[in-house]
């Protein structure tokens, strides 16, 4: 089972993100990637506190009680690049990264690959 989070980082940029409920992976589908985007918020933290975020919400909704004791205790969210997401061009004055967001929703939650 994977949850769909569009994420907006300090008004600069749109990722996608799959995160994956079985293995607490996040897939991050970033469309600028020459802009490093993906390092900038690793190393800062914003991806960091996203997690934190994700385990909170899923405390808020009961998510754990499916699981066995100790089951929360060893979630820990590990951010995934995955390098081969379709890219736009990017430049100050030209920022589609929300409608790379919404395609790669479609894509994903049709079952296609980024090389479709």
């Amino acid at each position: 089972m994977h949850v769909l989070f569009p994420i907006n980082v300090v008004a600069t940029h749109w990722f996608m993100a799959v995160l994956h409920l079985d293995t607490w992976k996040v897939d991050i589908y970033d469309s600028a990637r020459s802009m490093n985007f993906f390092s900038k918020y690793l190393t800062g933290g914003e991806f960091k506190s996203f997690g934190d975020s994700i385990i909170s919400e899923l405390d808020a909704i009961e998510h754990w009680n499916d699981f066995p004791v100790g089951h929360k205790d060893k979630a820990i969210v590990e951010f995934i690049d995955i390098i081969d997401a379709p890219q736009q061009e990017y430049t100050l004055d030209r920022r589609d990264c929300g409608v790379f967001v919404c395609i790669f929703m479609e894509m994903i939650v049709s079952g296609g690959t980024s090389e479709d």
